[in-house]
């Protein structure tokens, strides 16, 4: 009888012991970290992709990432996503450059900027000197985030911006 009687007494004092739980009630333990923080975003899977002759380039129609947004191959024939993890990359392949057609953080942001322009003003920014020369030597200082540099499209100031 001593031993239940010793078992009950253990677990309703145990109730009262404050183990892992959040201390502020307000948050409902918003600090608690996921094991999903902790991992990167995958690579989305990309649809109709071709690689551009001159660039080498892959430029695809799709990617699952944003299934609802498409990039039309009638009106941007050397234009499309290409496939990077944790980032929506919408480029256009014009003549040996590569122009980013801008920044895109959420699907509804890449269907805008396909809406709003055309290969022909995205291909525009060569003459801007926006674009990445494919072959072109880039900085390769090791203090520079590579990652940055590569969404640089070729303006020298955002260079300088990620070293």
């Amino acid at each position: 009888m001593r031993l239940p009687l010793s078992l009950l007494a253990l677990f309703l004092a145990s109730g009262c012991l404050d183990i892992g739980m959040p201390t502020d009630s307000a948050d409902g333990g918003s600090d608690a970290q996921t094991d999903d923080e902790d991992e990167t975003d995958p690579t989305p899977v990309a649809y109709d992709c071709v690689r551009d002759p001159v660039t080498s380039v892959e430029l695809c129609s799709a990617l699952s990432a944003c299934p609802d947004v498409v990039v039309e191959r009638d009106r941007f024939p050397h234009c499309g996503f290409r496939n990077r993890a944790g980032t929506i990359d919408l480029v256009c392949a014009c003549d040996n450059f590569v122009c980013s057609m801008g920044l895109a953080s959420t699907c509804q942001q890449a269907k805008e900027l396909l809406a709003s322009q055309s290969e022909l003003t995205v291909c525009m920014q060569v003459h801007e000197g926006r674009c990445v020369e494919v072959g072109a030597e880039q900085p390769s200082d090791p203090k520079c985030d590579p990652i940055c540099i590569s969404e640089c499209a070729g303006v020298p100031s955002c260079y300088e911006l990620c070293c």
